[in-house]
């Protein structure tokens, strides 16, 4: 507010003496512009004391003052766009036929892209922009034995075309399976058939070398591409930024996790240790410090299956402030009762989860799912027959999940009212009557590809047979 105040009062952007008593009496009042202050009488009556009230006036002054704010954003990012200002400063001195510094400013921009170590797509895009600018300006390379500015354009057009595209794609592939839409990839088979016999010529491009493994990986479910990529990231790493860093970590991350999901849970490992691993070199937190709270989660629930509960114990507690402030409380006693959950401390973990404000539908799921599983423990009928119908109803009403991310929501829910019904039969039914109706569940759950929680069922169903000593039964055909 200072800084725009600042702005407005300089001739240089603004002369219009009304809207700058606006701005400063707004600047005033900030950030308190409630009723009592920004009335519009009121407002209209200090900016001219005595005068009768005229709205038109008034509403013509903030526009004027809204057209300002748009201009001074736009200020303040060109301050944080180094790139942008570089090209918009050579397209100034072009217009302004200013050859000879135009010329010694694209030399020092070019030698200093050159030697920064980053070859991520912000690198070609910047060239890309560099090349462009220059290209246009009359006979730039005239006289040079150096490669056309043309073909550099358009060598750092497809470096970066392609780098995105394979991204993009990969962006598509992944969101296509959490939310409930399609894309359309456009050119991607284009790029995939150029790359197929061609990618070893890019190994000295890691965007383009990486993303188009990563997509083969993702889109293709090419499983050897994996262990690729984990190997060549850490080499890779001086090559790209941290946001870049970041998307990888987070895509290697969920295929894992889909992975983990459709029952491979070697996969599982993997995952704690990618976050281990972004954790150790700081990858896990944002510019501002601050873990985003689905992270902080995921970490805590892959610990907790793998069963290392010191390590997560200490995490929850540790990261808890890393936490953005607004979510803060509401993730910590979320993942707190998880973790007591898992201690088998039900009681607590029932209690706490009284505290989570369901504001996400990922929060309320998570929270639905773990309460049913607590109810499932503590034996509570009633409780637990309401949760699973309620549950079902939840899923199937929400618009803004997946189609098959509901559809593991519902065999969860099936599976884990039939399992709980067969439990209470144990000790009332005949044992070889659960045993047949616990066989063709467990064969059904084994067919059974899109579910959440397996281990968590497939833990319940030894228990059932367990419990009736299954081994003295033979299910009959």
């Amino acid at each position: 507010m200072t800084r725009f105040r600042e702005f407005a009062l300089s001739p240089y952007h603004f002369k219009h003496e009304d809207t700058r008593k606006l701005i400063a009496l707004l600047d005033k009042y900030y950030p308190n512009f409630n009723e009592r202050n920004c009335d519009r009488k009121k407002l209209f009556q200090k900016l001219f004391p005595g005068q009768k009230h005229d709205q038109k006036q008034l509403a013509l002054l903030f526009t004027y003052a809204t057209r300002l704010l748009e201009k001074f954003l736009i200020t303040e990012e060109l301050e944080e766009s180094v790139a942008e200002n570089k090209i918009l400063l050579l397209r100034k001195l072009r217009k302004l036929e200013q050859e000879k510094t135009y010329r010694k400013l694209y030399r020092k921009f070019k030698t200093k892209l050159d030697k920064k170590n980053f070859r991520d797509t912000h690198h070609y895009r910047f060239q890309f922009l560099l090349s462009d600018e220059a290209n246009l300006y009359p006979d730039f390379d005239r006289g040079s034995k150096k490669k056309p500015i043309i073909q550099i354009k358009q060598n750092s057009l497809d470096k970066y075309f392609m780098a995105e595209k394979l991204h993009d794609v990969c962006e598509m592939h992944v969101r296509s399976l959490l939310l409930n839409t399609t894309y359309d990839p456009g050119l991607i088979q284009g790029v995939e058939d150029y790359l197929k016999h061609r990618i070893d010529d890019f190994l000295e491009v890691p965007a383009v070398y990486m993303y188009y493994h990563l997509y083969l990986l993702i889109v293709k479910d090419d499983e050897e591409k994996y262990h690729l990529l984990v190997e060549a990231l850490p080499k890779n790493e001086s090559a790209f930024r941290k946001k870049e860093l970041q998307d990888f970590y987070n895509f290697l991350r969920n295929y894992c996790l889909l992975k983990t999901n459709q029952g491979h849970q070697k996969y599982l490992e993997e995952v704690f240790r990618l976050y281990k691993q972004q954790l150790e070199t700081g990858l896990m937190l944002d510019n501002e410090g601050i873990l985003a709270e689905w992270h902080y989660k995921n970490i805590i629930t892959a610990g907790i299956n793998l069963g290392d509960m010191d390590w997560v114990e200490q995490f929850i507690h540790d990261y808890k402030d890393k936490l953005h402030p607004d979510l803060r409380e509401n993730a910590y006693s979320y993942n707190l009762a998880n973790f007591y959950y898992a201690d088998e401390a039900y009681d607590k973990a029932q209690d706490l989860l009284l505290d989570v404000e369901y504001t996400d539908v990922r929060y309320s799921l998570n929270a639905k799912m773990l309460l049913l599983r607590i109810y499932y423990e503590k034996d509570e009928f009633m409780a637990l027959q309401s949760l699973l119908e309620s549950s079902r109803l939840y899923v199937q009403r929400n618009k803004l999940i997946s189609e098959e991310v509901k559809l593991r929501y519902y065999n969860f829910i099936k599976f884990a009212r039939r399992v709980y019904n067969v439990q209470n039969h144990v000790g009332y039914s005949a044992d070889e009557k659960v045993a047949r109706i616990i066989n063709r569940i467990d064969e059904e759950l084994k067919k059974t590809q899109n579910i959440f929680f397996r281990s968590w069922l497939d833990e319940k169903i030894r228990e059932v047979k367990s419990g009736i000593g299954l081994e003295s039964y033979v299910e009959q055909s």
